[in-house]
């Protein structure tokens, strides 16, 4: 199953296009919506988990030692999360992970499963307990 997400009012056109175009070659599809909704503080929280559990890893390794904050910074820029400012030395974050963020559940969903891959690759499991919000969403959404 292919999922794609659609936020933006423009791509609503986009996203049409796309769906006749698939109806035209392929037949019938079948189309779910989502409301946006924003991440939950169990989804922000295992994000933290995660980046704690990456900084360990990477100093394990001999790698160095970086706070979870840098490696949140690390992971966001590696998964594309950010958008360059070419006027200023630091990036401005595209959608913000912090509190007063509006980043979906779904985009935050989107950027775990990327580190998750990304770190399993490289011989640590990050840890998907089952009561969690992005177990419940990875079940419902794979």
């Amino acid at each position: 199953m292919n999922n794609r997400t659609y936020q933006l009012p423009e791509q609503a056109a986009q996203a049409r296009d796309m769906l006749e175009r698939m109806i035209q070659s392929e037949g019938e599809y079948t189309v779910k919506y989502y409301k946006g909704h924003t991440r939950s503080d169990d989804q922000v929280a295992l994000w933290w988990v995660w980046m704690g559990k990456i900084a360990e890893f990477v100093k394990a390794k001999g790698h160095g030692s970086f706070t979870k904050e840098q490696v949140s910074h690390t992971m966001k820029h590696t998964f594309n999360f950010y958008e360059p400012k070419f006027s200023d030395k630091v990036p401005a974050p595209i959608k913000s992970l912090s509190r007063k963020g509006k980043a979906a559940k779904a985009e935050l969903f989107d950027l775990m499963c990327q580190v998750d891959a990304y770190w399993s690759g490289k011989g640590l499991l990050l840890e998907k307990p089952e009561d969690s919000e992005f177990w419940k969403y990875w079940q419902e959404n794979r």
